[in-house]
């Protein structure tokens, strides 16, 4: 490989991924304010921030993760501030007991992905 190939190599993947990501966090505070109308639209780049991966795919599958975690907890929490009301006790109880749920979910998506990873090699069968 020239030296040519192996600096863009270097460089090529961070810079794609920063535009990706600058381009969604511009649609996604443009789609908020404009077309949804939401005076301050300040979650909607931090949200495509979190979500932007190296690939559509990825992308993709991360958001849909993120909308999932998402619904799941708002459902939980609110169950759990309509019996214990909301104060600062129960918010440290619920997020005592959502946050090893969540470190839980996401290693059993990790390991489940490496499986299917691992089952997709090609010569596997």
């Amino acid at each position: 490989m020239h030296r040519i190939q192996i600096a863009r190599a270097d460089w090529y993947g961070p810079v794609v991924y920063a535009a990706k990501t600058a381009v969604a966090a511009g649609l996604a505070w443009f789609v908020a304010a404009q077309v949804l109308g939401n005076p301050i639209p300040v979650f909607a780049p931090l949200a495509a921030l979190l979500t932007v991966q190296a690939t559509v795919w990825e992308s993709v599958s991360r958001g849909a993760q993120r909308v999932a975690g998402v619904i799941v907890g708002v459902v939980v929490a609110f169950g759990f501030a309509r019996v214990a009301g909301i104060h600062a006790w129960s918010i440290g109880v619920i997020m005592a007991v959502a946050a090893p749920v969540a470190a839980t979910a996401i290693a059993i998506s990790v390991d489940a992905r490496r499986i299917c990873d691992e089952l997709s090699r090609p010569g596997r069968m």
